[in-house]
């Protein structure tokens, strides 16, 4: 795939996001703003300037460290050695192993002196074995990247996997509201049922991609509308 400059291997992914049975409000929310962003479990995207990004939200490893997180908690529920075993291929061919670093995160390691990958050029090496420029890319980094892209989408076939990826996802979704707009839409008098909840799940599928242009676009609306809050 290419994004401006960039490109890179992508998996649009094969496991959709389901809602549950009896959803609650936040998988009501969730299911919405996954709609934005491919609602694919096992999707990864290493075309863009983030390096890879991974699942129904497309979650962001450069600078973010949101890959790892996740993967950290599949981790904590399914045992680490449940991620090693899909991520062997990966981690062979780049001399690396993923576990908790000294403050409890769970971080990609190179297994030499080149130590815990926590910085953009040691994400890069690791995961595309080049800058990830158009244009830049040897046969050997597209084999390097691909077989990444492979072994973290095996990760989420188990559905205990995908479990731990949907409360992941919920516990973070917030992430995306600025103080504006969790003010004007997500106070906890403002109802999650009819325009109040549509509006409000409208309003995350945007911000989840872009939450500073969100909250912008919001204030500019706030400033200049003569309609009704929340009216049809």
């Amino acid at each position: 795939g290419r994004y401006k400059n960039w490109e890179g291997p992508v998996f649009w992914g094969s496991i959709p996001y389901v809602s549950p049975k009896n959803p609650s409000d936040s998988d009501k929310l969730l299911k919405v703003l996954t709609m934005t962003e491919g609602a694919k479990y096992d999707a990864v995207n290493m075309y863009d300037s983030m390096i890879i990004s991974v699942g129904i939200i497309q979650w962001a490893e450069r600078s973010q460290y949101c890959v790892s997180d996740m993967l950290g908690k599949v981790a904590e529920t399914l045992g680490v050695q449940y991620v090693l075993d899909a991520l062997t291929p990966a981690l062979k061919i780049s001399n690396a192993t993923f576990k908790q670093n000294a403050k409890g995160k769970w971080r990609f390691f190179f297994l030499d002196e080149r130590g815990e990958v926590n910085t953009d050029a040691k994400q890069k090496e690791l995961f595309l074995k080049c800058s990830g420029e158009f244009g830049t890319w040897p046969e050997s980094s597209k084999i390097h990247a691909k077989t990444w892209a492979a072994s973290i989408a095996n990760i989420w076939w188990d559905e205990r996997a995908q479990a731990v990826q949907r409360k992941f996802c919920v516990d973070r979704m917030m992430w995306f509201l600025m103080p504006l707009s969790k003010a004007e839409l997500f106070t906890p008098n403002i109802p999650n049922v009819g325009w109040h909840g549509a509006i409000k799940a409208a309003y995350l599928s945007y911000a989840g991609n872009l939450p500073a242009i969100a909250d912008k676009v919001l204030k500019a609306h706030l400033a200049q509308t003569k309609h009704e809050k929340f009216s049809k």
